[in-house]
C-alpha cells in the first residue's frame, strides 16, 4: 500500500524515500525481496542507497548478499566508503571469503581510505577470522591507524593472546 502510493504520487525517484522503503521492507522480516525490488526500480543508485542495501544484508547475516552487492556497487563505479567497506569486511569474515577480504584490504591502502576506530576494528576481526595472526595486521595497522584499545582488548584475549 504504501509502496503503491509512493510510485503513484511521484516520489518513486527521491532517494531519501527509496532508502526509507527499503529499510522497511527490510524490517519486515523476509522483506529483503521487496526491498531488493525498490533498490532496482531506482534510477539514482548512490553511495548512500548501496550502503543502506548493503546494511540491511548485514543486519539480516545475509553476508553472501553483502557480497553480490558490493561486487555490482563496483560494476556500477560507485566507490565505497569507510562504512561499506566495514560491513564488507565484516561479510568476510563471516564467509571465510579470504580473496575479497585481502582485495578490500589493498583497496583501503591504495586509495588511502582514511579509516576511524570502525574501519581498524573491522580490518582486526577480518584478520583473526580469515588470517589468524597477530603480527600481519598489526603491521598493516600501526602504519594506516591508531589502533583502539577497545579492539585490541576485545580480539586479544579470544584469541589466546
Amino acid at each position: 500500500m504504501v509502496h503503491g502510493s509512493v510510485s503513484k504520487l511521484g516520489f518513486g525517484d527521491d532517494t531519501h524515500v527509496g532508502n526509507s522503503m527499503v529499510h522497511m521492507y527490510c524490517s519486515c522480516g523476509d522483506g529483503i525481496g521487496f526491498a531488493e525490488k525498490v533498490f532496482d526500480e531506482m534510477c539514482n543508485q548512490n553511495l548512500v542507497f548501496w550502503s543502506t542495501m548493503i546494511g540491511e544484508c548485514v543486519r539480516w547475516g545475509m553476508s553472501s548478499e553483502v557480497v553480490r552487492f558490493f561486487r555490482s556497487m563496483q560494476i556500477d563505479w560507485v566507490r565505497p566508503d569507510e562504512i561499506t567497506l566495514v560491513m564488507v569486511l565484516s561479510a568476510c569474515a563471516d564467509l571465510g571469503a579470504l580473496e575479497l577480504g585481502r582485495w578490500v584490504e589493498s583497496y583501503i591502502k591504495r586509495e588511502n581510505v582514511e579509516g576511524g576506530p570502525e574501519l581498524c576494528n573491522a580490518l582486526v576481526n577480518e584478520n583473526f577470522q580469515l588470517h589468524g595472526g597477530y603480527v600481519r595486521w598489526f603491521s598493516f595497522l600501526k602504519v594506516i591507524f591508531q589502533l583502539s584499545p577497545t579492539c585490541l582488548n576485545l580480539t586479544l584475549p579470544s584469541q589466546g593472546y
